[in-house]
């Protein structure tokens, strides 16, 4: 099943390859391009997860980290926008090193993930989608904390979530992706 899966996913992560790649060759990129950039190599990372190529996966997400810290540090104006990439950058790799078992590295990647979270001001078309991330975060982590026997914390994180999806359905009623996040929960 997985050189099927690596098979269908060859194209996709070849165009994704060349994209970063051409973004990569400019010395001073604008903005759009900077953005075009870090999302290609953030889609070609989750391709890679896919398709079980952590190291590739984790080397361009290490990539994207340091090029968005850059960008966030140069640039005059950062909206939630940047923030939000940065944010999806951690969780990701706390995915990876907790696939790994690398726990210490998860736990920074996860408070760092947390720290841009309480950062990010309401931006009303970003906002939803974060705290989306934010409590898919939580439910990982959760599962993870049940996986070890620690249930005392994965108690407190579900419980966290299950507030955090619960604001989120009074906010948006009609939505059914949210409510169904609640369940999930």
């Amino acid at each position: 099943f997985q050189q099927l899966k690596r098979s269908l996913l060859k194209r996709p992560m070849e165009y994704y390859q060349k994209l970063s790649d051409s973004y990569r060759q400019n010395d001073k990129p604008s903005r759009e391009a900077m953005a075009h950039y870090v999302d290609s190599l953030l889609e070609l990372s989750n391709l890679q997860l896919d398709g079980g190529d952590w190291d590739s996966a984790l080397g361009n997400l290490e990539e994207v980290l340091q090029d968005t810290d850059r960008f966030i540090k140069t640039s005059p104006i950062i909206d939630d926008t940047w923030l939000y990439r940065r944010a999806l950058t951690m969780k990701t790799l706390a995915r990876i090193h907790a696939n790994r078992g690398d726990l210490e590295a998860t736990s920074k990647f996860d408070k760092s993930f947390e720290e841009i979270a309480s950062s990010i001001s309401t931006t009303k078309d970003l906002e939803p989608k974060f705290e989306v991330l934010l409590i898919e975060h939580k439910i990982e982590l959760t599962r993870k904390l049940v996986s070890q026997k620690d249930l005392p914390d994965a108690i407190k994180i579900a419980k966290e979530a299950m507030e955090r999806s619960g604001k989120l359905c009074e906010r948006f009623p009609e939505d059914n992706q949210y409510i169904k996040l609640k369940t999930e929960v």
